[in-house]
């Protein structure tokens, strides 16, 4: 009866030692998981005073499945072509801007996978939705670890530090929600009213075509609200232009995303002329003769899809058009491919390539100093059923004398327009 009992003993000892071995067994591997989880937090807390303790955290899931109240103004172009730790950066941004937290935690883990850095995916954030500015408040700091509180699923508390870094981003406050909700019913106003039977490509003309219209370019100034002022107002500058078409495109079904470039001094191809740029005034206002030439910092403009091909789209040029007889405007802005060397974009990689151009030229020359360069002229004229042609030339060397030459060559008048070196548009005027 005794050995019966000890052997009871040690077979509930047994028991209870492969228990408690297996709990912390489960327990190492919980903490092991939790602390190789990546982690995502918000805070309300402004930025310059939050603390490690301030942070809410958000799960994958939570971020991966988050569909913003915005989501039919955004393309998603750039974050189709993200990798996973940058589709979270991503959201992570727009889970921010929504639900107004204007810091966000990001894990060092899902930084270090990430080939682009914070502020160009920020970026792609704003060129994908018509609705988040460009040129937010966007700061970083580094290495700024986070205490956190939490327990595994037995209920066993653990405290962990995580490194990684904050972001402060410029949230969507109540005045400025509700500029984009007036700027918004504006631009249904303006799409409600097309006629129905258009197909995608005339409906981009006539957005394209409202904008030069009724919006007026002004530079650069940090207190303008982009959409409300160029659909409401009627100024801005090219990030207004830029969304605005883009909100406006969206509307009318026609899929579109912003491009821009961020250094002009890079960006010599620029083939057409008086390109508006986002200007800062540095004129000193003490002394009226004592200024500095005004700093340029960038363009933006637009990608629309029209029949399965990509083309550019630059609404804040809009007032750079032809205008034949009847009327009908051809913008030189309107539907130009990648290769005409208007702009460079900052992220030619990650977006579709615009190989295909809606501003076909009459006639195509080297060089104006081509010997059969009038001839070419005459031809294309003599074919065509307008007033004028359209040449394209790679540069202007011989422009003038080639003019001259071509009005003494026939019996009508010509006036000339030439477009920065390349684009040049030739009327054919009969004498009375």
């Amino acid at each position: 009866m005794k050995k019966n009992k000890k052997s009871i003993r040690i077979i509930i000892l047994s028991i209870v030692a492969v228990i408690i071995v297996s709990f912390i067994a489960l327990q190492a591997s919980e903490t092991k998981f939790f602390k190789e989880e990546k982690f995502i937090a918000f805070s309300k807390t402004d930025y310059n005073s939050v603390t490690s303790t301030d942070f809410t955290r958000v799960t994958f899931d939570e971020l991966e499945n988050y569909q913003s109240v915005y989501k039919q103004y955004n393309q998603y172009q750039y974050y189709e072509n993200l990798n996973e730790s940058e589709k979270i950066i991503y959201k992570a941004f727009e889970f921010a801007l929504d639900n107004s937290l204007p810091v966000v935690f990001i894990d060092e883990k899902i930084l270090t996978d990430s080939k682009y850095s914070s502020s160009d995916i920020f970026i792609f954030l704003t060129l994908d939705s018509a609705i988040a500015e460009q040129n937010n408040v966007f700061q970083e700091t580094t290495n700024f670890p986070v205490h956190f509180d939490g327990k595994t699923r037995l209920g066993t508390p653990i405290v962990s530090f995580i490194n990684g870094s904050i972001f402060n981003v410029n949230i969507f406050d109540s005045k400025t929600l509700k500029s984009k909700e007036a700027a918004i019913k504006k631009a249904k106003d303006i799409v409600s009213a097309l006629p129905t039977e258009l197909d995608d490509l005339s409906k981009a003309k006539m957005l394209f075509t409202y904008l030069h219209e009724n919006v007026e370019y002004v530079d650069y100034s940090e207190k303008q609200e982009y959409l409300y002022d160029t659909l409401v107002v009627g100024k801005s500058n090219c990030d207004g232009f830029a969304n605005a078409y883009s909100l406006l495109c969206k509307l009318a079904g026609i899929p579109c995303f912003e491009k821009m470039y961020s250094s002009p001094d890079d960006n010599q191809n620029n083939i057409l002329p008086n390109i508006p740029q986002i200007n800062k005034d540095t004129t000193d206002k003490n002394n009226e003769n004592n200024t500095e030439e005004s700093e340029d910092t960038g363009h933006t403009w637009n990608a629309i899809k029209l029949n399965g091909k990509w083309y550019n789209v630059d609404a804040t040029n809009s007032n750079f058009y032809f205008e034949a007889g009847d009327g009908e405007k051809f913008f030189l802005f309107f539907g130009f491919k990648d290769s005409d060397g208007i702009y460079k974009h900052d992220y030619e990689k990650i977006t579709p390539e615009c190989n295909d151009s809606l501003l076909i030229p009459d006639c195509t020359l080297k060089s104006f100093n081509d010997n059969d360069a009038v001839s070419k002229m005459r031809k294309a004229w003599y074919e065509n059923d307008e007033e004028y042609i359209i040449v394209y030339c790679e540069n202007a060397d011989g422009y003038d004398d080639t003019m001259q030459e071509l009005a003494n060559s026939i019996r009508t008048s010509i006036y000339h327009e030439n477009y920065n070196d390349h684009f040049s548009k030739i009327y054919f005027v009969s004498p009375q």
